[in-house]
């Protein structure tokens, strides 16, 4: 490992950034040292530097509203197997009850009579519940 790379490294833990990020703050602070330093003829002032801190804002904000996101889809996703569980709980619990069918049986079923996408797993966990509340 280069000097360099254990430099990355370092400044990565410190910020509580992934390494790519690190690199990437890094070229746009240098690009944006290098623009300001062109505009005012050479000179780098404390000012420039300051403002080039905002960067790190920049990336870290973008890493944040990245896993804001994913966090949304998640719940997204989840409020939806819960509503289709909710709209064919009936039917569910009969085709388990009444005949028997198993998690799998189920999920086949729905998916081919109702167009319905729903895991195995998550009947599954739905008919362990009912059977809980149920006792």
């Amino acid at each position: 490992m280069s000097f360099n790379e254990k430099i990355i490294k370092a400044r990565a833990k410190e910020l509580g950034l992934t390494e790519k990020e690190v690199r990437e703050a890094g070229k746009r602070i240098a690009n944006f040292i290098k623009k300001e330093a062109e505009r005012t003829e050479g000179e780098i002032t404390p000012i420039i530097v300051l403002k080039s801190f905002f960067i790190l804002n920049e990336v870290k904000n973008k890493r944040y509203n990245k896993k804001a996101k994913e966090l949304a889809l998640k719940e997204a996703k989840i409020k939806n197997k819960r509503e289709i569980i909710e709209k064919y709980a009936d039917k569910i619990i009969d085709l388990n009850i009444l005949r028997g069918w198993g998690s799998r049986k189920i999920a086949k079923y729905l998916k081919e009579k109702h167009n319905v996408d729903i895991s195995h797993t998550t009947i599954l966990k739905f008919l362990k519940e009912y059977k809980q509340q149920k006792k």
